[in-house]
């Protein structure tokens, strides 16, 4: 047989082949490798088939004599005559051939999975300097340190950092593959001429077929298994009994074949290796030799734990009640009885302290109420914050004034402070980084930004967590802003609107005269026609006044084309306000005067013209008898 049979610890590649069988028993025209089975003598009795096996096909002689055809061949078997100088066994035997498929497939043994995880360590130490600022060095020193499952430990050269990493067991079910049942069987393409009659080999590697090992088999010596070979072919038991195909089960193509079935109908299958976890792009890679490495994503739970030990020179004595912060304060003066101060004190020490807070440094002409107003202490846990609130029950005499807040300790030591406005009938607020604003004097809530000594005075600590060149504005002048933006782009909006119009207007003339006598009180008298063609022709108009074409009698423009153009691309800008000061003036007429204006009628040049409102409109072209308008 054609395989190559690796020794139980090589993990070569095994090529196989996918067997396929030829429909005519002794056809070898084709050039494909063809075998003859071993002779098979055919029983002078009926044949008896297993269940699996296809019926067996009969006919009847013309001497009423029945005759049986062989399964797989079809041969008649009735006849047991041998000539006299004919073997019995080998006249009467069934030939079958096998032919091989020019695909072949390389098997891989899986051995056993291992997961891949690395981690990258940068280790910074933070300091602070005399200035009350804060510094980190990288400890380090630009290098980052990369452990995982390849590199468990990491020490550097003077054992200042020592990292484990530590990680669990991994139960092998939670492994797409078994590494102890599957094998992988992957398309040998390089040497396949005609590629595009193979769609098997098109899918890559998400169509590589994952086989059980009970059903592949590399001497080519059992049946219904991927790598039948000629000798389980040709051995097969009563071969006569059987239908065509009996021993090509379970072959790579039928595999593939079921699986894409499965595919296409939504369905899972079972031999894609798709089908057993999640690939990577480039999910197999070659190592050494003629193995493969083969990746998935791991996507069950995995934990995993670094342990390191940091050489730490600079450690200092931990003292409760010294680290605090001020960040948010809210001032209440719209209420003229009391005025109420809600602060947010955060305790950013790792120690739980107590910490109250105070109001002073007011001015002198409040009332003496204002002087030294403190909450009551309350226990803060480490980085936690806690709301205090101070209600003052006392008419604010001045209407804008500037206070200090404090947080202080049990030991009364000033721990953190900050300048606080309040105004009355108005609230202010201080946020974080920005000074104290008011929504009223200060047209919205601007964030002027704190300077970095006020910043650290508060209890924050580091740098501005801003640029210092962060631009102030205020809830107004979004409104502002959003106004104009909705606003410029409505009229950016009517303007493609008419110059639509516009353009439509100088193709269709209706399109563009329509709704120009609301914005120029047309119609109105022209010299000539405004159109090239009939410019030198008698203008006429039609019942109201509009100039109309001399031969179709249809309207044409009142005013120049140039014009016309202009303005129908300011047309939706212009119209809607003309159309409510036309509302607006009728209302106002009929608001003051209850008369009523009659329409006048007198001759022009024996025409009969008729005003409406002292504005024309209406003329009638007929001729008058002189004596009936006397």
């Amino acid at each position: 047989a054609p395989y190559y049979v690796p020794n139980a610890n090589n993990v070569t590649p095994l090529p196989i082949v996918r067997a396929n069988y030829s429909e005519n028993p002794k056809d070898s025209s084709s050039g494909e490798k063809i075998v003859e089975s071993d002779s098979v003598q055919c029983s002078d009795k009926p044949i008896s088939i297993s269940e699996s096996a296809e019926a067996l096909p009969s006919s009847v002689a013309p001497s009423g004599e029945k005759l049986y055809t062989q399964p797989r061949g079809g041969q008649d078997c009735s006849d047991q005559q041998t000539p006299a100088n004919m073997d019995p066994q080998a006249y009467h035997a069934s030939s079958h051939c096998l032919k091989f498929s020019d695909l072949w497939y390389y098997v891989y043994r899986v051995r056993k999975p291992v997961i891949k995880h690395l981690l990258s360590v940068q280790i910074f130490q933070k300091f602070n300097t005399l200035d009350s600022g804060s510094k980190w060095r990288d400890l380090t020193k630009k290098n980052l340190i990369t452990i995982g499952t390849s590199t468990r430990y990491y020490n550097n050269d003077d054992d200042s950092i020592i990292i484990r990493y530590i990680a669990p067991q991994i139960n092998e079910a939670d492994f797409g593959l078994n590494y102890n049942f599957h094998k992988i069987l992957i398309p040998d393409t390089s040497n396949l001429e005609d590629i595009e009659n193979h769609p098997e080999v098109h899918g890559g590697a998400d169509e590589y077929l994952v086989v059980p090992s009970n059903k592949v088999q590399p001497n080519g010596r059992m049946c219904n298994v991927a790598g039948v070979g000629y000798e389980a072919f040709a051995k097969q038991l009563k071969a006569c009994q059987l239908p065509r195909g009996s021993c090509l089960k379970n072959q790579p193509l039928k595999m593939w074949a079921e699986d894409n079935f499965q595919q296409s109908k939504g369905k899972k299958g079972k031999y894609f290796l798709q089908n057993y976890g999640v690939l990577l792009e480039n999910t197999l890679t070659a190592s050494k030799e003629e193995d493969k490495t083969l990746t998935f994503f791991f996507t069950k739970n995995y934990l995993s734990t670094l342990e390191m030990q940091i050489k730490d020179d600079d450690n200092t004595i931990l003292r409760p009640s010294s680290l605090a912060a001020l960040t948010e304060i809210y001032v209440d003066g719209t209420d003229s009885q009391k005025t109420s101060i809600v602060a947010k004190v955060f305790n950013s020490g790792l120690e739980s302290s107590i910490f109250y807070i105070v109001l002073t440094e007011c001015p002198l002409s409040l009332p003496a109420s204002f002087s030294h107003i403190q909450s009551m202490p309350a226990l803060i846990a480490p980085q936690h914050q806690h709301i205090f609130k101070l209600d003052i029950h006392c008419p604010l005499t001045s209407s804008n004034f500037i206070c200090s807040l404090q947080v202080l300790n049990l030991k009364k030591e000033l721990i953190a402070v900050r300048k606080i406005k309040l105004r009355h009938q108005d609230r202010c607020f201080c946020i974080w980084y920005c000074s104290c604003s008011c929504y009223t004097a200060d047209y919205g809530l601007k964030c002027k930004v704190l300077s970095l000594l006020a910043y650290h005075a508060a209890g924050l600590q580091g740098g501005m967590p801003v640029s210092l060149q962060l631009m102030e504005y205020s809830f107004s002048d979004y409104l502002v802003f959003l106004t104009m933006y909705v606003i410029i782009t409505l009229c950016l909006t009517l303007l493609v609107m008419g110059t639509i119009k516009a353009l439509l207007g100088l193709c269709f003339i209706p399109i563009g005269i329509w709704g120009l006598d609301i914005i120029l009180d047309l119609p109105r008298k022209i010299n000539k026609y405004h159109e090239n063609d009939i410019s030198h022709m008698r203008v006429i108009y039609d019942e109201f006044d509009w100039p109309i074409h001399p031969v179709t009698g249809v309207r044409v423009r009142n005013i120049p084309i140039q014009a016309e153009f202009c303005i129908n691309i300011m047309f939706f800008i212009v119209y809607p306000f003309c159309v409510f000061c036309i509302i607006a003036k009728s209302n106002f007429s009929n608001k003051s005067t209850d008369t009523i204006k009659i329409d006048s009628c007198y001759c022009r040049h024996g025409v009969a013209v008729v005003r409406k409102n002292s504005s024309l409109q209406i003329s009638n072209k007929k001729p008058l008898n002189t004596e009936k308008s006397d």
